[in-house]
């Protein structure tokens, strides 16, 4: 596959960059660890708009009305050019920051926290040679014929009215489509596990935990705007965002000696145990009204034992 220049776009591939710090305190009995990553999905495939094929048909036409036009050579009728031809390559860019705190204030006591952020947006740092071209070509568009307001394109339209249609509409909404993909991407999400075990006493070999995990709003869908063209397009900048949820679970898990030297391990999980809602929104219209919605996991009591020899 390659670009409006000829040159071979490479298959999709990653990059990414993460640098962490960790800091422990408190004679190792509270640790920080910071964590920052940037991941790049490079070469992805942008939605064109028909740009591919109308830039072809356009160069085709202008070389047909004038044989003296520059017309790209990979656009000559003689090669049969077609839009899979060519690929028009995007980028998706994820960063993020993660904090862990791990505090272990006794021996039988362990708090872990953690907390992070993901934010997503389609780029078009790949497609900049497509931009370079059209950009190279545009002033000879301009002088087509003198001046391409005056110049006819087809029986209908001047090559500035051409242009208009075929080539900047499909670019604007390549742009617009740029940024926040939506899909349900989170904001903010945490845990906190708290962890308590016993080690004397009639409860030896007993441990309890209480977990709580928060789920920021998720972006699920984006209302529509008027650009400066008059031309309705989805509002990227304003979504509209589902609530924030907290799950919540405990667990009870006991060790034992069982006969002829069988260790033992019994433990009951309940999950979800505070859960109110049993559906949450995952979609909505352009005018913010609900459109999808998906299952929540309802309240879930696990029960099982183990037996080691």
């Amino acid at each position: 596959m390659r670009d409006v220049t000829g040159t071979v776009v490479e298959p999709n591939y990653g990059e990414s960059h993460e640098y962490s710090v960790r800091v422990r305190l408190l004679d190792d009995r509270l640790n920080v660890k910071v964590n920052y990553f940037n991941s790049l999905n490079r070469n992805t495939t942008l939605a064109d708009g028909g740009l591919r094929q109308n830039l072809i048909d356009f160069e085709q036409r202008l070389f047909l009305n004038d044989p003296t036009y520059p017309i790209n050579p990979l656009f000559k009728e003689s090669v049969r050019p077609l839009a899979a031809d060519f690929r028009l390559p995007g980028d998706r860019n994820s960063k993020g920051l993660e904090v862990d705190l791990t505090f272990t204030p006794t021996r039988n006591w362990r708090i872990f926290w953690n907390a992070g952020r993901t934010d997503t947006e389609v780029d078009d740092l790949s497609t900049q040679p497509w931009w370079d071209y059209l950009a190279a070509k545009l002033p000879v568009w301009r002088a087509y014929k003198g001046n391409w307001s005056n110049a006819a394109y087809d029986t209908t339209r001047s090559v500035e009215a051409a242009y208009a249609g075929l080539i900047q509409g499909p670019v604007d909404d390549i742009m617009a489509s740029l940024g926040n993909p939506g899909g349900n991407s989170q904001t903010w999400r945490s845990n906190l596990v708290a962890t308590r075990s016993f080690t004397e006493g009639r409860l030896k070999g007993m441990s309890t935990s209480v977990n709580l995990r928060y789920r920021g709003p998720s972006v699920v869908g984006f209302p529509n705007v008027v650009d400066a063209k008059g031309k309705v397009r989805t509002d990227r900048d304003h979504p509209y965002y589902s609530e924030g949820y907290v799950l919540t679970g405990v667990m009870a898990n006991y060790r034992f000696r069982g006969f002829g030297g069988t260790s033992c391990r019994l433990q009951l999980n309940a999950n979800n145990i505070f859960n109110q809602s049993r559906v949450f929104l995952t979609r909505t219209f352009a005018n913010g009204a609900p459109r999808n919605y998906g299952r929540q996991a309802g309240r879930e009591f696990v029960l099982a034992m183990d037996l080691e020899h």
